[in-house]
């Protein structure tokens, strides 16, 4: 009985961050009541996604970051694999600085958030214009970047108390 219960709890652990993940795809595209802020809204799903690697990857294993960027990009109706691409490889890139950026103070983590999310949001500029064959304006996505940026914050302070109750008695 406390080996099924102690199993439980594991699965409960691990399945949170997925499930959040899969929660926050949805509100990164609930109409904010302007056309223009839908268009810079930032992704709610990258922070997740980085937070959980670098802090527990355990509970962000590849093929749940690959579930939830599939999960948004069959919302969003854009490209189909470009969200699930690149949660996959800011989960590939955070797990192979992990040792590293464990040791350092937030600040520089929250520099290594901006640093890929701007890697990524070139990417995806340049995946958009050529699957829509219209150059788009880069501001828009300096936009998403830098919201994205700023929100990485109050969401890492988020993720980090729901980690602590996930993870209090473990």
């Amino acid at each position: 009985m406390a080996a099924t219960l102690h199993r439980a709890a594991i699965a409960m652990r691990t399945g949170v961050p997925f499930v959040l993940g899969l929660l926050l795809a949805v509100l990164s595209f609930v109409p904010y009541g302007s056309p223009e802020f839908s268009v810079i809204m930032p992704s709610l799903t990258l922070p997740l996604v980085y937070y959980w690697t670098l802090y527990r990857p355990e509970s962000m294993p590849l093929a749940a970051a690959f579930a939830i960027g599939l999960w948004q990009d069959i919302l969003v109706g854009g490209p189909l694999g470009l969200m699930a691409l690149m949660l996959v490889v800011t989960r590939g890139v955070i797990e192979s600085q992990r040792q590293v950026l464990l040791t350092q103070p937030f600040a520089v983590g929250w520099m290594g958030y901006a640093l890929i999310s701007a890697a990524l949001t070139v990417l995806a500029w340049a995946i958009a214009g050529l699957w829509w064959d219209h150059a788009f304006s880069v501001w828009p996505f300096i936009a998403h970047w830098g919201l994205g940026t700023a929100a990485y914050v109050p969401l890492a302070v988020g993720f980090r108390q729901i980690d602590k109750l996930l993870y209090q008695q473990a």
